[in-house]
C-alpha cells in the first residue's frame, strides 16, 4: 500500500490532494504543521510527501533536509506560493524531487505523483536544476523526469507581456532565450513577469505565444529567470490575442 504525506497549512490544498489520492490501495496522511510532519515521519514510512515551504511552525526546507535524512526513499514535492530566489532553488534542488507553484492544476500534479511513485532512480543521484520550461506549474529537478528534451540556447529578443487581468499596462520585455523545448522555454529577463502573464514570443528561436509558468531571482538579484509554456493560439482569450493590447507599447 502506498503511504503518502501531505503537509500544507491551507485546509483546501490538503484536502483537494487528500481526494486526489482517496485510494483502497494508498494511505494518506494529512497535516498542517511540521510537527505533526515529523511525527508522522517518525512512525509511517511514506513514498510520497507534498511539502508547503511556510508553515505556521517551522520552514518547509528544514523539514525537507530532515526527511531526506529520515527517509531518504521518499519522493518530496515542493509546494508554494511564493517567491523562489536562487539560495532556496539550490536548496530545493539538492533535496526534492521536484517543485510546483501554486496555484496548481490537480490534474498534472496526480500525473506528476505517478511518474515519481511508478519510476526508479537512483536514492542519492546528483540532481542538476531544470531551469527549462515545464509541463505547467511543475519544475522538475532531475532532466531524466521531464517529457520534452530541452535544447540550450541563446538568443537576446524582446517579446509583449500582458496581465490577463487588466491589472497592469502591458510592458515590451527585453530577455535572454536560455533553452527551449517542444514545449517552451526559459528566459532571463530584468522584468519580474508574474505566473499567469501572457506572452507574445515575436523573435525568439521558437515564435508564438505562451503563458508565464514561474520565476526565480538569479543570484545577483538584478534578473529573473522565468518559465515559459507554449500555448495553442485558440486557448488564449480573444481579448489577449488583440494586436491593439500586444503593440499597445510598441
Amino acid at each position: 500500500m502506498k503511504k503518502i504525506l501531505i503537509v500544507d497549512d491551507e485546509d483546501l490544498i490538503r484536502y483537494s490532494l487528500s481526494s486526489l489520492f482517496r485510494d483502497p490501495h494508498a494511505e494518506v496522511f494529512s497535516v498542517a504543521t511540521g510537527k505533526a510532519a515529523l511525527d508522522t515521519l517518525q512512525n509511517h514510512p511514506v513514498e510520497l510527501c507534498f511539502l508547503d515551504i511556510h508553515l505556521p511552525d517551522m520552514n518547509g526546507l528544514d523539514i525537507m533536509r530532515t526527511l531526506r535524512d529520515i527517509s531518504p526513499r521518499t519522493r518530496i514535492i515542493i509546494m508554494t506560493g511564493s517567491l523562489i530566489t536562487g539560495e532556496i532553488m539550490r536548496r530545493i534542488q539538492e533535496h526534492a524531487h521536484c517543485l510546483i507553484s501554486k496555484p496548481f492544476d490537480l490534474e498534472q500534479v496526480g500525473s506528476a505523483a505517478a511518474r515519481l511513485l511508478t519510476a526508479h532512480v537512483p536514492l542519492h543521484r546528483e540532481d542538476r536544476l531544470d531551469t527549462g520550461s515545464n509541463e505547467s506549474s511543475i519544475v522538475w529537478m532531475d532532466g531524466n523526469w521531464r517529457k520534452h528534451p530541452r535544447m540550450p540556447v541563446r538568443k537576446s529578443i524582446t517579446c509583449h507581456a500582458v496581465d490577463p487581468q487588466g491589472k497592469k499596462e502591458p510592458v515590451l520585455v527585453n530577455a535572454d532565450v536560455l533553452d527551449t523545448s517542444g514545449s517552451g522555454m526559459c528566459i532571463e529577463t530584468p522584468h519580474a513577469l508574474e505566473p499567469g502573464y501572457l506572452v507574445q514570443l515575436e523573435d525568439a528561436p521558437t515564435p508564438g505565444s505562451g503563458v508565464v509558468r514561474w520565476r526565480t531571482r538569479s543570484a545577483a538579484m538584478e534578473t529573473y529567470r522565468t518559465g515559459i509554456q507554449l500555448i495553442a493560439p485558440e486557448n488564449i482569450p480573444m481579448l489577449m490575442r488583440s494586436a491593439d493590447i500586444w503593440r499597445a507599447h510598441d
